[in-house]
């Protein structure tokens, strides 16, 4: 999991990012610290070691500007998303140079600050694949397959993520492009690697829970077969009969008689 920073003089601006970000709900974003400066965050940085940072590029004291300078020499790796109002542009130019994600106009708006944070969530899964490649095959960057580049704990750990996300929501209404999305790969990408983690492609894998959550329906005799249609996203009875018959073999109908549940 990634801790994220926010970092703004005013607590106002604070809080409104923390509850947007808190809305967003990324699958990969744990804890979130806020800081009112630049030396309050200094501090917060070299004790806790947030991976991504949004921070306001002005402040009084020690400005964003300044710690991203301070942060590019003692913590390289920490990606920064920086806050500015319409006359910083000569600041936010600067802080490119230290390699920043991005920037944000305030206000902040929900769908930018998501597409940052997707962004930024992205730069932290490759810079830790690059270690990992690093130190355990002793090859370069460019020589490595992505997929099979990933560490064997971070694509548990991230598998694991997934698949509790697409468990906690009803059945049929979870699509790829939104898993991808949420994990911070590519469409294309993701496709392979959750073949390689789960052996199942994903609409195999989606197909797979749906009947499994329906055989266990039908054990429960009081349960129409229209109403578990129902329960794991269909709306057609007969649609689900034929991917129930393609799944197990058997129509809803004779699995019952054959589990003795009638």
């Amino acid at each position: 999991m990634l801790n994220l920073m926010i970092v703004d003089d005013e607590e106002l601006i604070r809080e409104e990012i923390k509850s947007k970000v808190t809305r967003l709900a990324h699958p990969l974003i744990g804890g979130i610290m806020l800081a009112a400066d630049g030396q309050e965050a200094k501090q917060l940085l070299h004790d806790f070691k947030p991976q991504i940072v949004i921070s306001d590029i002005r402040m009084p004291g020690l400005d964003g500007l300044s710690l991203i300078r301070d942060s590019f020499q003692t913590s390289p790796d920490v990606k920064f998303i920086v806050l500015s109002g319409y006359g910083d542009y000569e600041y936010v130019r600067e802080a490119f140079k230290y390699g920043i994600v991005d920037y944000l106009l305030k206000p902040v708006r929900l769908s930018e600050l998501e597409n940052q944070l997707n962004l930024a969530v992205q730069l932290c899964l490759d810079s830790s694949s690059k270690e990992d490649i690093k130190a355990t095959t002793n090859l370069s960057i460019s020589e490595a397959n992505p997929i099979n580049s990933q560490s064997h704990i971070s694509s548990k750990s991230l598998i694991g993520i997934v698949k509790k996300y697409i468990e906690e929501r009803p059945y049929g209404e979870v699509t790829l492009a939104e898993v991808s999305n949420l994990a911070s790969m590519n469409y294309t990408y993701f496709s392979t690697w959750f073949k390689e983690e789960t052996g199942f492609t994903f609409s195999a894998y989606i197909m797979r829970l749906k009947m499994e959550q329906a055989k266990k329906l039908l054990e429960n005799p009081t349960i129409r077969v229209s109403e578990v249609a129902q329960k794991i996203g269909y709306d057609n009875i007969y649609h689900f009969s034929r991917a129930f018959k393609n799944y197990t073999g058997l129509s809803p109908k004779d699995y019952r008689k054959c589990t003795n549940i009638i």
